[in-house]
């Protein structure tokens, strides 16, 4: 079985009801079509059409209970990765090349519904009406986690 904490992965998904309970890594929740409900330590959150949860890694749980079939499109970034983006984006190509292994400093985020602004959702999109086409294409794959995070960031 495959360590999901290293590598990047997408859960697309449909269902009128769910239920899930466990840890997961630093993710972006979207849902379509109905609500999702999740729990975190920091609360309880409610994701629906044209808005998105943003979860660090952690315990949460999930329950999806609607009379329609909801869709999911849930982005999860390996360990590590919005530091590595936000580390090449702030230094000097100087600093990135002449150490290289530097630790990078851990970052979090604000656990909480974010309304979907223009370019995350036109990203969002591209990736999921283009990831069957393009799943086996390894470097076209990873890039979208790179362009959603960079949005993320900034």
């Amino acid at each position: 079985m495959r360590n999901k904490k290293l590598e990047n992965y997408v859960l697309h998904e449909k269902s009128n009801q769910f239920y899930w309970e466990g840890s997961g890594q630093l993710s972006i929740k979207t849902f379509t079509n109905g609500n999702a409900f999740y729990k975190t330590n920091n609360g309880f959150f409610t994701i629906e059409d044209n808005r998105y949860l943003l979860l660090n890694k952690g315990h949460y749980t999930i329950e999806i209970d609607d009379d329609n079939e909801v869709e999911s499109f849930c982005v999860f970034f390996k360990d590590g990765l919005a530091e590595e983006i936000l580390s090449s984006l702030q230094k000097s190509t100087n600093n990135l090349l002449s150490d290289p292994f530097k630790d990078i400093e851990s970052i979090g985020f604000f656990e909480k519904t974010y309304q979907m602004d223009q370019r995350l959702l036109q990203q969002i999109n591209t990736f999921k009406g283009n990831l069957m086409l393009f799943k086996s294409e390894p470097l076209w794959y990873e890039e979208q986690f790179y362009k959603i995070m960079e949005i993320i960031l900034f």
